[in-house]
C-alpha cells in the first residue's frame, strides 16, 4: 500500500474517531511521498467538522450522513458534518428530502429545492417526522431505534411501499406514508394517524418561533 493511501486510511479514521468524541476540528494531512517522482507530488487534505442542529422542534433519532460522518442526530437534533460538503438526513431506507450543505441549522425547508413554510414536500416531510413522535407532548420529536430497524426495503411489510413515498404528490404521499405508519410505530404507547397539513404547517411554524428562526412562507 503507497504512503498516500495509508495516510487517506489514517485521515478518515481520524476522522471517524472525532465524529465520536463530538470535538469541532479540522485535520491537515500531508499525502505526498518523498519520492522524486513527478507522479506523486506532495499534496495535502484538510477536513473540517462542524456541529449542527436538525429542527422541526428538534428531531432525535434521524440518521445522517457527511462524508465519512454517520450517524443519529441527538436529543437536541444535534448531527455532525464536514465543512463545505452535503448532508443527508434518512431513516433506514427512508429519505428525508434531498442532501444539503451542512451548516449550523437545518430545518424541513432546507431539505426541498426552493422550499417554504407553505411548500407541499416541505410539509409532508414534517408530517412523517411528527406523526413517527414516539413521546407525545414534549418539544422534541423522537424516533426510537426500532423505527429505523424497520424502515427497510428489505422488509417484507414495506415492499413496494418506500419507493412510491413522494413528498411533492399529495395522494402518493398519504397512501405511502399511512401504510409506513402502521408499520413502523406498531408498538408504541398511542394510537398513530398521520398529522394533518394543517397541523404540521402550525408545529412547524411554533417550532420555528421558539428556535428564533425566520421562515420563508
Amino acid at each position: 500500500v503507497g504512503k498516500r493511501s495509508i495516510a487517506v486510511l489514517i485521515m478518515l479514521a481520524v476522522v471517524a474517531l472525532l465524529s465520536l468524541t463530538g470535538a469541532d476540528c479540522a485535520i491537515s494531512i500531508n499525502t505526498g511521498s518523498s519520492s522524486d517522482d513527478d507522479k506523486d507530488k506532495d499534496a495535502t487534505v484538510v477536513i473540517g467538522i462542524a456541529d449542527g442542529l436538525l429542527v422541526d422542534a428538534p428531531v432525535e433519532g434521524v440518521q445522517y450522513e457527511s462524508g465519512s460522518l454517520r450517524g443519529v442526530t441527538g436529543p437536541a437534533g444535534e448531527f455532525r458534518y464536514e465543512r463545505g460538503g452535503l448532508v443527508r438526513f434518512y431513516i433506514g431506507d427512508i429519505p428525508l428530502g434531498q442532501a444539503v450543505p451542512g451548516k449550523a441549522l437545518i430545518t424541513p425547508l432546507d431539505l426541498v429545492a426552493g422550499g417554504t413554510l407553505d411548500s407541499v414536500p416541505v410539509i409532508n416531510i414534517a408530517r412523517l417526522l411528527q406523526s413517527l413522535d414516539a413521546v407525545a407532548g414534549d418539544d422534541r420529536i423522537s424516533i426510537p431505534a426500532r423505527v429505523r430497524d424497520r424502515a427497510l426495503a428489505s422488509n417484507a411489510a414495506l415492499t413496494g411501499i418506500i419507493e412510491h413515498l413522494d413528498y411533492a404528490d399529495e395522494t402518493r404521499f398519504v397512501n405511502a406514508a399511512s401504510q409506513l405508519l402502521a408499520v413502523l410505530t406498531d408498538g408504541y404507547p398511542h394510537t398513530v394517524v398521520l398529522v394533518d397539513a394543517a397541523e404540521a404547517h402550525s408545529h412547524m411554524r411554533d417550532a420555528f418561533s421558539r428556535a428564533g428562526v425566520r421562515v420563508k412562507h
